[in-house]
């Protein structure tokens, strides 16, 4: 899923060291740089949609997988907010918002606060979770401001994304590869803030163009109005209906799949 090793077993290859058959996989929705300077086998694109892109840049077509971005299993479980909430010992009389800036802690979370704040004040029924990652000072400066409040609850990493993502409303956060990919299996609203530039914001374009998310960017002013358009099912419905669409939902085992049958 990284090009470096990819680059390492190409620099192998070209000095006629055997290595085993090898598959890329691609966990952002675009092809991203130097993708093309790497010899696989095969290269996992996460979607049909984007397999012109890849061709574009010199990737043969037949070696072009669409089978999608693995996440794991746990994502796609069939399990109602409600259960969800049990689960992790939270007010199942509550709603609730999460936002994260993936493990890295990045993005303005601060700043989303901020405006989240505010929406709490007018909609006492809703609870902020924020997840910090391994981000420290992060976690740290906002403990200072937020510890014992009421209506926001802060994190640092947890292993229990899956149930995070099922119980809560909506998942606002940077749009990473994985975590939105995370979101869309798990049938999340899902609001994309603050990408870092470069291959998330591809990843933003992506989602934002076929109804999976919110792309609201750096564009905060436009936030409260998307918690709004959260409360109205039959948006929701649509989103997730899109997320259905667009994301496979058993990629990893494709991929398992392909992996045993090229050395068969």
């Amino acid at each position: 899923p990284h090009v470096f090793p990819g680059e390492i077993l190409t620099y192998m290859k070209n000095k006629g060291i055997a290595v085993p058959k090898t598959i890329f996989i691609a966990t952002d929705y675009t092809c991203i740089p130097f993708t093309e300077e790497i010899q696989c086998d095969y290269y996992i694109t996460p979607s049909p949609l984007l397999n012109d892109e890849f061709i574009r840049r010199g990737i043969a077509a037949e070696k072009l997988v669409p089978a999608g971005i693995p996440v794991k299993q746990e994502f796609g479980m069939d399990i109602s907010c409600e259960e969800a909430k049990k689960r992790l010992g939270l007010d199942e009389a509550k709603h609730y918002l999460l936002l994260s800036g993936g493990s890295i802690g990045a993005g303005k979370i601060k700043n989303a606060i901020c405006i989240l704040e505010q929406y709490l004040a007018k909609h006492p029924d809703y609870h902020l979770i924020v997840i910090c990652g391994n981000n420290e000072q992060l976690l740290c400066d906002l403990q200072k401001k937020y510890e014992g409040s009421r209506n926001i609850t802060l994190l640092a990493s947890t292993a229990q994304m899956a149930l995070y993502l099922k119980a809560c409303d909506a998942f606002l956060s940077k749009p990473g590869g994985l975590s939105s990919t995370e979101a869309a299996v798990s049938g999340t609203y899902l609001i994309h803030i603050t990408p870092i530039p470069g291959c998330e914001n591809k990843n933003m374009e992506f989602f934002g163009t076929h109804g999976m998310s919110i792309a609201l960017g750096n564009d905060f002013g436009r936030l409260t109005p998307a918690l709004e358009q959260m409360r109205n099912p039959v948006y929701r419905e649509q989103m997730k209906e899109c997320q259905k669409k667009y994301v496979p939902r058993s990629a990893a085992a494709d991929i398992c799949d392909l992996a045993e049958s090229i050395v068969e």
